[in-house]
């Protein structure tokens, strides 16, 4: 037997547009690649597909948060993914409680799904926010239970969104944050997310492309990402404000940035790290007054190109 060869037939290897992790699961991860969902029990080691969708494109998956905070109820082995159709161009919600084995269609909404948020209502009834390029809808997960759509300005009812963000402050009150599309700012609501609840507050003429919630002992900041049309420009990092207070004051992280577009943040305890357009992997140390942005090193294992 000459020329052995063992050929690895499915994983995630092409174009990734989703990867989260399971807070309840230690080592555990999703991706999405095409119309596949990927999941690791391994940090990453190896993959598995548990979910194939066929004629559509995985943009988004989500696992049920941790209940690390007063308020929040624990789901370990939920999760909920949104996925286009390469066809008709609808959107389509899943939810699996059983980390990815088995999987049910919830939803199927005309305008693109952006992104997706768990939440929990006061009667403990589990709940999806979905933000689209047509406002913000609820999606209970009960039986026969339809997409309703929150209204989030009254003035432009079907304002799109990039990103949604729900949370809960150290007294147990719940939080949603969105980050609109077309340089419209963020908005929040500190009453769960009800319609009418919410009120722009700030960053009107700015790109905000993602949001992420840093949850530093009694305080809770709310993280956004910018965008930059421009990929040859440094860009502007992010912004950062506290939240549960009695106004909102924006705080710019943009010292040593120079990655243009801002495309994800997350924490590991004091950490923040970015996922940047031009300048790979950026983290910054937010225990300091002043956090300034640190590259990646040259023998990271990221593949190297002009910043451009």
């Amino acid at each position: 037997v000459h020329d052995i060869r063992f050929i690895v037939e499915q994983t995630p290897d092409q174009r990734i547009r989703t990867l989260a992790a399971d807070q309840f699961q230690p080592g555990t991860w999703y991706a999405g690649c095409g119309e596949t969902l990927f999941r690791s029990t391994n940090g990453g080691q190896g993959w598995e597909p548990v979910g194939i969708f066929e004629g559509e494109e995985v943009r988004r998956v989500v696992p049920a948060p941790a209940a690390n905070r007063p308020g929040l109820i624990p789901r370990p082995g939920a999760v909920a993914v949104t996925t286009r159709d390469t066809t008709t161009n609808s959107s389509n919600v899943y939810v699996s409680t059983d980390l990815g084995y088995r999987w049910e269609k919830v939803a199927e909404l005309d305008p693109a799904v952006a992104d997706l948020a768990w939440i929990d209502r006061d009667d403990q009834t589990p709940a999806l926010l979905l933000a689209t390029d047509s406002g913000l809808y609820e999606l209970a997960l009960l039986p026969d239970a339809v997409p309703l759509q929150v209204l989030v300005d009254a003035t432009d009812p079907g304002r799109g969104f990039y990103a949604v963000r729900s949370f809960v402050s150290g007294r147990g009150e719940t939080g949603v944050a969105e980050a609109a599309q077309a340089r419209y700012g963020v908005y929040l609501s500190t009453a769960g997310g009800r319609s009418g609840s919410f009120t722009n507050v700030g960053l009107a003429g700015i790109d905000t492309r993602t949001l992420a919630v840093q949850y530093d002992g009694p305080t809770t900041r709310l993280w956004v990402g910018t965008g930059e049309a421009d990929p040859a420009r440094s860009g502007r990092g992010c912004q950062r404000a506290r939240l549960f207070e009695a106004d909102v004051r924006w705080e710019p992280v943009a010292d040593g940035w120079g990655g243009g577009t801002c495309w994800s943040v997350d924490f590991a305890g004091s950490t923040v790290v970015a996922a940047t357009h031009s300048a790979g992997v950026l983290r910054a140390d937010t225990s300091v007054p002043a956090p300034r942005w640190q590259a990646a090193t040259v023998n990271s294992g990221l593949p190297l190109r002009d910043r451009t």
